[in-house]
């Protein structure tokens, strides 16, 4: 089941053959415990910055906004009233 490039992709995996009392076939319980790549941490780490600085920034710009308005409405920038 396993070849020598699989091995070297998921070096701490680990196959187990379980046992059935009504069948001639043996399930096979695959464990893959390997870490995740650079690539795919790296890949992460650009979609989270991407995304999620991206919405801090509108938020930021939207809070602006409020509080641009009320004051323009009230004429004190107290932000607790909203």
């Amino acid at each position: 089941m396993v070849n020598l490039d699989w091995n070297s992709l998921f070096p701490e995996s680990k196959v187990s053959h379980l046992t059935t009392n009504h069948s001639d076939h043996r399930p096979i319980w695959l464990e893959l415990k390997a870490p995740p790549s650079r690539a795919i941490r790296a890949n992460s780490t650009d979609w989270n910055m991407n995304n999620f600085e991206n919405f801090h920034r509108h938020i930021r710009k939207l809070q602006e906004g409020i509080e641009e308005v009320y004051m323009t409405a009230v004429g004190q920038p107290d932000m607790t009233r909203l």
